[in-house]
């Protein structure tokens, strides 16, 4: 052992040949394992980008639906407040045109038409960013925050159950792309 710890006494010579085989399998692999993974990642963001696009429509299909049933919210909450008014008119003497200027006021504050614009403009640029193909991860969630915004409005202003039962599906939706939306850069 003492005469072998001298270099003077017994050289070895490593052999590069081996050594620069390996490198080549293990380059080899790499490569190999990194194009595998892009494509991976390639078809996952085609599945996670057909999945988006098919909630998305989803949600256009409900925001067109609550944008109809939107329309006849005032008219409901109006006649609805009105009729129980003129009871307490009869019994009471109050002053009708005061409180018909009252019952506009209120029926204006339950008008969701404004918020079904800004919804399908919301929708409108998640569809454009969606297939633009940079980096959108952090664009998309900021626009989900938006629309989430714009449906909580929506569920405040809405009398109708109609309306209600809608805007908690599209609540759904949202939230489903949100949990997506994480997976994308």
């Amino acid at each position: 052992d003492h005469l072998l710890s001298f270099k003077d006494i017994i050289s070895f010579e490593e052999e590069n040949e081996v050594e620069e085989k390996l490198i080549e399998v293990i380059y080899s692999l790499t490569e190999e394992a990194l194009e595998n993974l892009n494509r991976m990642r390639a078809r996952e963001g085609e599945n996670l980008k057909s999945d988006l696009q098919e909630r998305i429509e989803k949600i256009v299909h409900l925001v067109n639906e609550i944008a109809e049933l939107g329309k006849e919210n005032p008219r409901i909450e109006f006649e609805r407040l009105y009729n129980h008014l003129l009871r307490l008119i009869e019994e009471e003497k109050l002053d009708l045109a005061r409180v018909e200027q009252e019952l506009a006021l209120i029926t204006d504050k339950i008008d969701i038409s404004e918020e079904t614009v800004r919804m399908r403009s919301h929708l409108q640029l998640f569809k454009e960013n969606l297939n633009s193909g940079s980096p959108i991860g952090k664009k998309l969630n900021f626009i989900l925050q938006e629309m989430h915004r714009e449906v909580n409005t929506m569920s405040n202003k809405a009398t109708m159950v109609e309306i209600s039962h809608r805007v908690v599906a599209v609540k759904e939706e949202i939230e489903k792309i949100r949990e997506q939306v994480q997976n994308i850069e």
